[in-house]
């Protein structure tokens, strides 16, 4: 690759990570907001997928408005920032890891609750009711809460790579143990169970002829509607994440290539 290729690569690669953040803060801000109006219908409220996605909705606002535009801030207007702020570099890094995963937290109850609401237990479908969604929220909301607090704890201004002063975890074990904890914590396990649960609700639907719960016929309406709409999210997640994870080698990758 000849050094004009390699200029043209980075600064194109410059634009599209300064204007792509922009389309995606407006347009997902949007798409949020339809979101919570949409969930938040009368009909809706007594429904507790409907409750999970009202609130990952608004988790998807906090999301998009406060992780969203720290990063776009960092990447490209850091002289606005404190950037020698320890007690903000803890907290841009906590918020940033806190808000997807309560998102994705909701996301996962939702799929769980597609998968009890189908099944031929009614044990288990105890489980979907409204007032039991409130707890099992309050429940992972605390742990999705408590889980990455030892970030505010272990990130802070280190050396890396020869450049000091750099907001990041602390050199050595830890350093190890925060990348499991957000490759196993935040991305297999929620994203395992959602796949199982996907699978499961197909299966259970395909065995029972599409029973669902004995509603009225609008309550079964909307059921269905919500198990479809489960399934476009779980897949739409699980192909953003695809996504994610090939963005982030490439940017792996050229880095190696502007090194060399």
């Amino acid at each position: 690759m000849t050094d004009s290729s390699i200029t043209i690569l980075i600064q194109t690669i410059g634009k599209v990570t300064l204007y792509v953040p922009y389309a995606t803060i407006i347009l997902g801000t949007i798409g949020a907001l339809c979101n919570v109006l949409t969930f938040s219908a009368k009909e809706l409220r007594q429904n507790a997928c409907a409750f999970y996605f009202l609130c990952s909705a608004v988790f998807d606002l906090f999301t998009l408005l406060i992780c969203g535009v720290l990063r776009l801030l960092v990447d490209h207007y850091s002289y606005v920032l404190p950037n020698q702020s320890e007690v903000f570099c803890k907290m841009r890094v906590y918020l940033t890891a806190v808000f997807p995963m309560l998102s994705t937290s909701c996301i996962v109850l939702a799929s769980v609750d597609r998968c009890l609401l189908t099944s031929g237990s009614m044990q288990w479908r105890r489980w979907t009711t409204i007032k039991a969604a409130h707890r099992l929220l309050i429940i992972s909301a605390i742990i999705s809460i408590v889980s990455p607090s030892h970030m505010l704890i272990y990130y802070g201004f280190y050396t890396l790579n020869g450049v000091s002063n750099i907001c990041v975890s602390r050199p050595g074990v830890y350093s190890t143990f925060v990348s499991l904890f957000l490759v196993i914590w935040f991305t297999l396990i929620p994203y395992t169970i959602m796949f199982i649960a996907s699978m499961t609700t197909f299966a259970q639907i395909r065995k029972s002829k599409a029973r669902v719960m004995p509603f009225q016929h609008q309550h079964h309406r909307i059921d269905r509607s919500l198990i479809v709409l489960m399934f476009i999210q779980v897949i739409l997640s699980m192909t953003l994440l695809s996504m994610r994870t090939a963005v982030i080698g490439y940017q792996y990758l050229t880095r190696d290539i502007s090194k060399d």
